[in-house]
């Protein structure tokens, strides 16, 4: 019989007291006895998620050109576009076209010694004609951050209480 995965409210968490403690013991039943569910009462409202999903479109609706302009193979830290088959999986092109982010910091200077990983933290590529993707993704994340940052938190409470 399929199981219907658990909605769990963010906002319980938040509450205290019984409330707390009953989201608690869901977010640990949810993650060894299921391994996923979904999260509502997270503060992203259905405008950001919209909003985000109208920028997406629009950038894969630019022409070609200009989004080939922040190709990833630009970025020594991996970021940016990746036009259909451009990305291998296996041997075999991947029939999809996508643009990576991470998180907007400057670059780590490389020198003798400095770990590898360093490269990939540094600045995003971001289209010229479209200044609002930007502002849009940035938003986002730090939203998304939030987020799981206070899941996180409750991650390791519920871990507590095992």
């Amino acid at each position: 019989m399929p199981r219907i995965l658990p909605i769990l409210d963010l906002n319980r968490f938040e509450e205290g007291g019984s409330a707390h403690m009953a989201f608690l013991a869901d977010l640990r039943s949810a993650a060894r006895d299921i391994g996923f569910f979904y999260l509502g009462g997270h503060g992203i409202s259905h405008a950001d998620i919209h909003t985000l999903f109208a920028e997406a479109k629009c950038f894969f609706a630019l022409p070609e050109s200009e989004k080939r302009a922040i190709e990833m193979v630009n970025s020594p830290q991996f970021r940016g576009y990746t036009r259909v088959g451009g990305e291998r999986t296996q041997g075999l092109a991947d029939w999809r076209e996508q643009l990576d982010f991470g998180v907007e910091r400057e670059a780590v200077p490389q020198r003798p010694g400095t770990p590898a990983w360093t490269r990939l933290q540094g600045p995003n590529l971001w289209p010229t004609r479209q200044p609002s993707l930007r502002t849009t993704v940035l938003a986002w994340q730090a939203k998304a951050t939030d987020v799981a940052i206070r899941l996180l938190k409750a991650f390791a409470l519920s871990l507590e209480r095992a």
